[in-house]
C-alpha cells in the first residue's frame, strides 16, 4: 500500500498507506505506476490476495491466471521502471468475461456443454487488451449464454458481499 494525492473522483476516499492496492480505479494505478509509488507486480499481488480473500464467499471468478497475471505484471514494471510503458493502461489489471475467449484459459459462457472448453485464440476484446499491455489476470463469472434466470450447475451461484441471499451475475 502507498500514499499519492487523492483522485478527483469525489466518491472516492483520499488515497493513503492505508488504502490497499487493489481498490484502486486505472487512472489511479496509472497515476501511482507514473509516480512510482506503486508498481504493476504489487497491483497484482494485492488482487490476487483479495481474490484469495473474498472468491471463496463470493464465487465471482471462474478462473484465475496467477501465473500470466505475475508474468505480464513483471514485464509491465520493467516498462514503467525504464520509463517506456506502452500504453495508458500498461500493467492495470482486469478480468474478463466467461463470455469472450481468453487463449488457454477456459470459457464456458456459464453452461455445462462447455464445461471444458479451453480457446486457443483471444476474441478481438482481449487481444486489444492485451496489445495495449492490460493484464488479463482471469475470467469471470457469466450465467448460460448471457442469461440471468440460467441454470448455476456449473459454477454455483454468485453472491454480493453485503447481502449472502441476493444474487448478482
Amino acid at each position: 500500500m502507498r500514499s499519492w494525492p487523492s483522485s478527483d473522483r469525489c466518491d472516492h476516499p483520499t488515497m493513503s498507506v492505508d488504502t490497499p492496492l487493489w481498490t484502486l480505479t486505472a487512472t489511479e494505478l496509472v497515476k501511482a505506476y507514473s509516480a512510482r509509488t506503486a508498481t504493476p507486480s504489487e497491483v497484482v499481488e494485492s488482487v490476487i490476495a483479495r481474490h484469495d480473500t473474498v472468491n471463496p464467499q463470493l464465487n465471482a471468478v471462474v478462473t484465475l491466471d496467477r501465473d500470466g497475471a505475475r508474468t505480464a505484471a513483471t514485464d509491465s514494471t520493467a516498462r514503467w521502471r525504464q520509463g517506456a510503458p506502452k500504453s495508458a493502461l500498461d500493467g492495470v489489471p482486469i478480468t474478463i468475461k466467461d463470455n469472450i475467449h481468453v487463449a488457454g484459459l477456459r470459457t464456458t459462457w456459464g453452461s455445462r456443454l462447455y464445461a471444458d472448453h479451453v480457446p486457443t485464440r483471444d476474441e478481438t476484446p482481449v487481444t486489444r487488451l492485451r496489445d495495449n499491455r492490460v493484464s488479463v489476470d482471469g475470467v469471470r463469472r457469466s450465467f448460460v449464454q448471457g442469461d440471468a434466470d440460467s441454470d448455476k450447475a456449473l459454477t454455483g451461484q454468485p453472491t454480493r458481499p453485503d447481502s449472502q441471499c441476493v444474487q448478482t451475475g
